[in-house]
């Protein structure tokens, strides 16, 4: 680990350390901080260079920027342009992502918890065959569902015969929502189900998969991200022509 220098000017290695606090999950923390560093040196030199001018912005409740960057903020703005994206090529996005743009599944099961420790192992072998009896109980007799959890349930949706009422992907525990993306309408799944709280009988009330949005209702969302896609490889593009022409020692840049 050594000091760099970006024309001329230092970046001690203090620095690179200091900056390293803020990339802890990169791979390769001093190479992250060092090239922000010296990201952040090229485009303050050439600010300065330009004569920028800038006047930092309001970025949050009684928070601005600090005079650095709103000065890199404006050098981007006035040196680095692209076209918006038409409506050809928003189009031409969403055809080719067309996976990207579903309504999110929708999930309605219910529920009968047979709630246990699961560090207790005696606890869940007793859950466990509560459940297995009202499995083997429901699949001949699945009109007893709303029985059995008002009376055995010990989920608070007890009260509504064990109905949890919409369920998105991602609401739920993991164990849980892995068997009731698999459920079809109406069936119960065929084993009792652990979670972290216990035991649980599933069924399938109502299920409703996600459907492919029209074009006209993400047609803002496809442009702002085109657009932001845009503005950072121009960016980058903007970044790496600085890089090309600077003398840098101590530091390698990457070429992608």
């Amino acid at each position: 680990m050594s000091d760099i220098t970006v024309n001329g000017e230092s970046i001690p290695k203090e620095s690179i350390l200091e900056e390293m606090q803020y990339h802890p999950a990169e791979e390769l923390p001093w190479k992250v901080a060092a090239d922000a560093l010296v990201i952040r040196c090229l485009l303050l030199q050439e600010a300065k260079r330009l004569n920028i001018q800038a006047e930092p912005r309001k970025i949050g409740p009684k928070r601005y920027e600090i005079d650095e960057e709103a000065k890199i903020r404006t050098l981007l703005e006035s040196q680095v342009s692209v076209n918006p994206p038409d409506n050809e090529a928003c189009r031409h996005y969403y055809e080719e992502h067309r996976e990207r743009f579903h309504s999110p599944d929708l999930y309605e099961p219910r529920h009968i918890l047979y709630a246990a420790d699961p560090d207790d192992a005696i606890a869940i072998e007793a859950a466990l065959e509560r459940a297995r009896i009202a499995i083997d109980i429901l699949k001949s007799q699945p009109d007893r569902f709303d029985e059995i959890a008002r009376r055995e349930s010990n989920c608070t949706s007890r009260s509504t015969g064990g109905h949890l009422g919409q369920v998105g992907i991602g609401q739920t525990v993991p164990e849980f929502e892995e068997v009731i993306r698999d459920l079809q309408q109406g069936e119960m799944h065929p084993e009792p189900v652990r979670t972290c709280y216990g035991v649980h009988v599933v069924r399938m009330e109502r299920c409703e998969k996600g459907r492919l949005l029209p074009f006209e209702n993400v047609r803002v969302q496809v442009r702002e991200y085109l657009a932001e896609r845009e503005w950072a490889h121009a960016v980058r593009s903007y970044i790496r022509s600085l890089t090309e022409r600077a003398m840098i020692v101590g530091w390698q840049t990457d070429k992608s």
